[in-house]
């Protein structure tokens, strides 16, 4: 089976996140049901649903604040 790391947030939610695949998913591409084997709990940091929403850099380099302007 999968191992996978289960990361909860201050905010309650959490995701699992896979730490070693088995010769099964390598062989078939298809995923164990987890085994959460490892428990990281982050009680300093929300998910990205709570986080403020940035504009990525790249969007910024092609698209630039003037550019509405002309």
């Amino acid at each position: 089976m999968c191992e996978y790391n289960k990361i909860e947030y201050s905010c309650g939610h959490w995701h699992g996140q896979a730490a070693i695949w088995c010769p099964t998913y390598t062989r078939t591409h298809r995923r164990c049901p987890p085994q959460f084997t490892h428990y990281e709990y982050r009680g300093w940091e929300v998910c990205c649903m709570f986080k403020p929403h940035q504009q990525p850099l790249h969007a910024a380099l092609y698209f630039p604040i003037w550019a509405g302007s002309m």
